[in-house]
Parts: structure tokens; C-alpha cells; sequence
């Protein structure tokens, strides 16, 4: 037995409806869900950072738009070695919110996490990101750095010098 439902709303909300269905041998629920207006932010689908030096952080900066019909609240996690700010943020409708992604590489290798987005009512979004960190050319002048004899409340001091030889 095939049923149609027609379904005609009177305002914008959710509804939520149990469709009780009996026959001769048995009884169940169908539930019947409709959803009111959501939010919808407009978040890129990835983000892709330049090489970065190991233990420094770049970031990228950018404009999120609720172009939903409804107010957002949302949550922000990113797994690390990424970071995102701010972690938590309402947004009203068309309005627009910075939101700040950071990259901080421990190891010269390529890394690659995401960045969940998670609404108030519990609906979830995830962004990729992807970086790769590289090691820096950095070293002492001299491989030693020697100290004239002291005592004690007596200072000795000597000049070191970095050299990078990086790009």
C-alpha cells in the first residue's frame, strides 16, 4: 500500500510529527520531520597553507557570512597542529563574523587535519587543512662559545651570532 503526505506549513519553524500506523496484526510510529529555517555559514570548503618553518605559525584570516535564515551559534575545533579563533560565536542573520585559522608545524613534514564546525543545534560541518612545515637552515657562527673565568657576583659575557642560510 503506497500513502502520499501532503504537507503545508503555516510558519516557519521545525515540525515534528509520529505518523501512528495500526493494522489488523501490529502498530509502529513513522516519524515525520520538517525543518524551519537553519543557519548556513559560508565557511571554504579547505584551506591550504604555504610551507612554514618549524615552530613558527602563520595564519589566515577570513569573512564568515550567515546567509542562513536563522541566527547561528556555533563551536570551532581544529585538530593540531591548526588552531582556530574564536572557538565559540553567535552570529545574527547576514551578519559576518572574522575567524582566524592558525598553522604552528612541530616536524618538517606534511600535515593535514580538519577544522569541525559545529551549530547549537548539533549539525556538524567540517573544513580540510592542509600544511606542510620545513626545516630552517639556522646555526651557530662558531661551534663553541667560550667564557672567561668568573667568581662569584662577577659577569663574563661573549657575543654569539646566528647565521641563517635559509631562503
Amino acid at each position: 500500500v503506497l500513502f502520499t503526505g501532503h504537507f503545508k506549513p503555516q510558519e516557519k519553524r521545525d515540525y515534528a510529527y509520529d505518523l501512528v500506523v495500526v493494522t489488523e496484526r501490529e502498530k509502529f510510529l513513522v516519524p515525520v520531520r520538517a525543518h524551519g529555517p537553519l543557519p548556513f555559514l559560508s565557511f571554504p570548503d579547505s584551506l591550504v597553507f604555504q610551507s612554514t618553518a618549524v615552530k613558527s605559525t602563520v595564519s589566515r584570516t577570513f569573512v564568515v557570512r550567515n546567509i542562513g535564515d536563522a541566527p547561528a551559534t556555533f563551536n570551532l575545533v581544529a585538530s593540531a597542529p591548526f588552531a582556530a579563533l574564536p572557538t565559540q560565536k553567535s552570529v545574527p542573520v547576514g551578519g559576518t563574523v572574522q575567524v582566524t585559522v592558525s598553522f604552528t608545524p612541530l616536524e618538517g613534514r606534511p600535515y593535514e587535519g580538519e577544522l569541525a564546525l559545529q551549530y547549537s543545534s548539533g549539525a556538524r560541518c567540517w573544513v580540510s587543512l592542509a600544511g606542510e612545515g620545513h626545516d630552517v637552515d639556522v646555526a651557530l657562527d662558531t661551534g663553541l662559545a667560550l667564557l672567561d673565568s668568573t667568581y662569584i657576583t662577577l659577569t663574563s659575557s661573549t657575543t654569539v651570532r646566528l647565521a641563517n642560510r635559509s631562503e
